[in-house]
């Protein structure tokens, strides 16, 4: 991962990062084992990082005028969305790293840079569920 603009220590950057580990080793294992179990807990987990992923992404986005930012995001989480409805092992280990990577060093360095702390404050919020400013 880049640490350019230093996200993996900024939240909400730091936990979706981590996430994006997690997802990685958790399709890793589907794609080794072909279990069930194995896609339910994928699926779990990426409904849980999206959930605070988008939010956040998106509020900045916004606030930066940096919207096309989202459509990039939305790119790339429709590969993985595409891919768990398919079940295909292969193409999540690539979908999930595309997502981290599009993420990591392009959508994530892009809003950091320009954000003012407060921004990024409201954008950890968003991602916690817990709102931010209008």
């Amino acid at each position: 991962m880049c640490d350019f603009c230093g996200c993996p220590a900024i939240p909400p950057f730091d936990r979706l990062t981590d996430d994006h580990l997690t997802l990685a080793a958790v399709a890793d294992a589907y794609a080794a084992s072909g279990d069930e179990l194995d896609l339910d807990a994928l699926r779990i987990s990426w409904g849980d990082h999206v959930a605070a992923e988008r939010p956040a992404v998106a509020y900045l986005a916004r606030e930066l005028d940096l919207e096309e930012l989202s459509e990039v995001g939305r790119g790339l989480d429709d590969r993985v969305e595409a891919a768990l409805a398919a079940g295909d092992g292969t193409a999540l280990v690539r979908a999930v790293a595309d997502h981290a990577e599009g993420y990591e060093f392009e959508i994530y360095p892009a809003l950091v840079l320009q954000a003012a702390e407060e921004d990024l404050a409201d954008a950890a919020r968003c991602a916690a569920g817990t709102g931010a400013a209008a």
